[in-house]
């Protein structure tokens, strides 16, 4: 099997829930680009504070993905060469929604997120949020993120949620995540996911899907396991990736994300 670029989830894959990685994935991700292996990050997270500082760390290739597939970018340059906005009145409708609800969200734009109340967030690590207000929208919204932690809502009322979103709003995608036991909902433009993303990320690097790797932890990793032929879940993912991973490494606490990249270096080698 011929393997010409890796694409990581990153929030419990590379990257722990306590926003820390394992120094030993360096090394490795460097031994993949040496062998002319692309190594990509495809995150729901956008390129921010501690984010923008592990791409850098890990070393990744210079195209990523972020904010859910919303964007891929060059870190290196700051090129966006894809980009796929969420139209004005689902994000107005959304906004509202979550607001009247009293729930903690963002919308996130290429370069900032913003929120209505200025709160400290696990997904903003080291950046403040701009405040917006809702006669100002921010146009050019890639993503809006209900956030888990502090809104430590249950699945049934993410559910919900996501149920009358769908019905309202025909034109985006709504993804449900979890940390631990409570749920929280990545939203982008239809056409954009990390499915299409990654689908994306291969044409420019010249990349087809049998030549790359996914691996992922969570239900917002399906669309990216479907874009790449080899698949790896992490030991802790939902039963869904389980089912159809080719490697089930441990999870990213137990030195999965180390164990993943070495499989694949043997299967290079």
């Amino acid at each position: 099997m011929a393997i010409k670029a890796v694409i990581s989830d990153m929030d419990g894959t590379l990257i722990g829930y306590n926003t820390s990685y394992d120094p030993a994935v360096v090394p490795l991700i460097g031994q993949l680009k040496e062998k002319g292996v692309y190594f990509s990050v495809a995150t729901g997270n956008a390129y921010l504070g501690v984010i923008a500082r592990y791409i850098q760390e890990l070393n990744a290739s210079p195209l990523n993905i972020f904010n859910g597939g919303g964007i891929i970018r060059n870190y290196i340059t700051g090129h966006i060469p894809w980009i796929q906005t969420i139209g004005q009145s689902s994000a107005s409708y959304i906004a509202r929604l979550f607001h009247e609800r009293g729930l903690v969200f963002s919308l996130e734009t290429k370069e900032d997120a913003y929120m209505t109340t200025q709160v400290s967030s696990p997904a903003y690590v080291e950046y403040s949020p701009l405040l917006f207000h809702f006669e100002d929208i921010p146009n050019h919204i890639v993503k809006i993120l209900l956030h888990v932690g502090l809104n430590k809502l249950d699945e049934k009322t993410v559910d919900e949620l996501r149920a009358d979103i769908t019905r309202f709003c025909k034109d985006v995608q709504v993804m449900k995540f979890h940390i631990e036991r409570w749920w929280g909902l990545d939203i982008t433009t239809e056409k954009s996911t990390k499915h299409t993303a990654a689908l994306e990320l291969g044409r420019l690097i010249g990349v087809n899907k049998d030549e790359m790797v996914g691996i992922g932890d969570s239900y917002n990793d399906y669309p990216l396991f479907m874009a790449c032929n080899y698949k790896i879940a992490m030991g802790n993912a939902p039963k869904e990736l389980l089912e159809i991973a080719d490697f089930v490494a441990p999870s990213t606490a137990n030195g999965g994300m180390k164990i993943a990249l070495e499989h694949i270096l043997e299967k290079l080698s």
